[in-house]
């Protein structure tokens, strides 16, 4: 289950209270526009990521690591990087997801999916 908050005034109420009362249940993700300002905060399960769903997958799919390539924005994209030998940052992503990737590539709202895929050879 996922539940979203995309007012920006109940984005820190509610991380608060699912830190203070259901920390043992369920984790927070804030996503955040390409400005730096909290757009959406995503209230998960305590072991649901992005990691544990791309595990999953290549697992069932037999697909090795070499063969995946993963494209981060936020935070929350970070449990992914461990599952590929690709690791890309869009130009917006935090400083803490730039560091992890093996690649930078421009900006959401420029273009930047499309870039990755041109420079991998996929387009």
């Amino acid at each position: 289950m996922r539940i979203l908050a995309q007012q920006p005034e109940a984005i820190e109420p509610l991380r608060a209270l699912c830190h203070a009362r259901f920390s043992r249940d369920c984790h927070t993700e804030t996503y955040y526009a390409a400005d730096g300002s909290a757009r959406e905060l995503g209230i998960f399960a305590r072991q649901a990521d992005k990691g544990t769903a791309l595990a999953s997958v290549l697992d069932h799919l037999a697909v090795q690591r070499e063969q995946v390539l993963v494209i981060g924005d936020n935070l929350n994209d970070l449990p992914m990087f461990p599952y590929a030998s690709v690791r890309v940052a869009m130009g917006n992503a935090p400083e803490a997801v730039k560091q992890r990737a093996s690649m930078i590539a421009p900006r959401n709202d420029e273009e930047g999916v499309a870039w990755v895929l041109e420079a991998v050879g996929l387009a």
